[in-house]
């Protein structure tokens, strides 16, 4: 497939809404990474309990509604959805030296800020998505509540990423989505490849010589794989923020955690299964008209993969679950598979002595050394996240450098998703991004 144009699309802004300085403040007092808090006791007994509430919900749900309103926002892709807020948007194309075509959005400044003619430079801040999502996450609620719309605001020039594969990033400059070379890719390759790619063209565009980075899940492990192998591209970086950072799971809970023992990834791979959840499956016809007709067994299904929530608005569910899953390759999917059975954070296992002799010459999969990383972290979790549970943040503490992580807080009631999607974001989350970036200059 042909490489795309490298060209912008900017949707002029709108003049409704002021724009304001950057948000600056004392940082949050740091919680004793010794003292991380547990989940509740019973953690374990939710999914029991909420299958009973979410049938009964079920049950009475077409009692006292027959279906959920229609969202305008249905059917928007991220530059309209984006747009439609009153906010500027760019789409640029970032190539990677193996050919794959990202396709990653630019909100440059707040919606009151006609045109960004003020004369200072913005500081730039990039947003990676996590697992099996792409850059709608960073922008899928009100301006308020998403980080994409608020660092805008706060003065930040914000970029969105989309990693290869999703349903934003399937170009590539001679392969096609039907071939399963194009499929042949992990998180390994995000973080060597696309990072890298996509903080060079970020540099180049705004003359920055460093950014932030906001990482969710996937977003963040191929932040803390990439950036402690590639010195150069960590001093591009002068802070990492990473929510729900799922680097080590030794105690992953929920569906994903339980069918991750059973090797069900590996098995559809080796059925000959490149790709999973792309945005022209089954999926993706059923999901939305789904979550209307049946608000309570599809909000149930989210949490039993994703911890429970309380902070969603189900009314907007339709909208959410029209955007992800966003795809991904099954190399991928058995890679994060992998590394639950593992416990070890390494590059992809090819399954034999001889494939990772031929691959990595040696006859194991190599680890990622995270004692090598020299970037500020922040660290956020969610009480209720069966994916970076408590005790797998605790392991990662214990693997980086002494005095590298100057934040760590819990949100004691969060689940995995609630990061991205929380409607009370703007009190419980993102006082501590603001002021983990307001910490650094770049």
């Amino acid at each position: 497939m042909s490489k795309a144009p490298p060209s912008q699309v900017v949707v002029a802004p709108s003049t409704t809404r002021p724009v304001s300085p950057i948000m600056h403040g004392p940082l949050l007092e740091k919680t004793d990474p010794d003292k991380l808090v547990a989940p509740p006791r019973g953690f374990a007994r939710f999914y029991a309990y909420a299958a009973i509430c979410n049938l009964l919900l079920l049950a009475g749900s077409h009692v006292s509604y027959h279906r959920l309103p229609a969202d305008p926002d249905l059917g928007l892709r991220v530059p309209e959805l984006i747009a439609s807020k009153g906010y500027p948007v760019e789409s640029h194309f970032v190539t990677t030296m193996d050919g794959y075509v990202l396709n990653i959005f630019r909100i440059p400044h707040g919606a009151g800020n006609p045109g960004g003619n003020d004369s200072h430079r913005r500081p730039a801040v990039l947003l990676q998505h996590a697992l099996q999502d792409s850059s709608f996450s960073w922008v899928s609620g009100e301006p308020y509540q998403s980080l994409g719309f608020v660092l805008a605001d706060a003065g930040y020039d914000v970029w969105i990423g989309n990693n290869r594969g999703n349903q934003y990033s399937t170009n590539h400059s001679y392969m096609s989505t039907a071939s399963a070379d194009y499929w042949d890719f992990t998180w390994d390759e995000m973080a060597s490849y696309d990072l890298p790619a996509v903080i060079d063209h970020m540099l180049k565009t705004t003359g920055s010589a460093k950014i932030g980075y906001v990482g969710h899940s996937q977003g963040s492990v191929q932040a803390f794989t990439g950036l402690s192998q590639n010195k150069t591209l960590a001093d591009q970086v002068a802070v990492l923020v990473a929510l729900g950072p799922a680097v080590f799971q030794t105690d992953v809970g929920g569906a994903w955690g339980y069918l991750s023992h059973f090797g069900l990834m590996r098995v559809m791979r080796w059925l000959g299964i490149s790709s999973l959840m792309t945005n022209d499956g089954m999926y993706h016809r059923v999901a939305s008209p789904m979550y209307r007709w049946l608000p309570g067994l599809a909000s149930f299904c989210v949490d039993v993969v994703t911890g429970p929530s309380t902070h969603l608005n189900i009314t907007r569910g339709p909208v959410l679950v029209d955007h992800v899953p966003s795809g991904s390759s099954m190399k991928n999917m058995a890679h994060w598979e992998q590394r639950i059975n593992s416990e070890r954070v390494q590059k992809f296992d090819y399954g034999s002595v001889a494939a990772n002799l031929k691959h990595y010459g040696v006859p194991k999969p190599p680890q990622y050394n995270l004692s090598g990383l020299s970037v500020p972290i922040a660290v956020i979790y969610g009480g209720h996240d069966p994916l970076a549970s408590y005790k797998d943040i605790n392991r990662l503490m214990d693997e980086l450098p002494e005095g590298l992580v100057f934040h760590v807080h819990q949100v004691p009631t969060y689940g995995h998703l609630d990061f991205v999607w929380a409607t009370d974001s703007k009190e419980l989350l993102q006082p501590h991004i603001l002021a983990a970036l307001s910490r650094y200059t770049f």
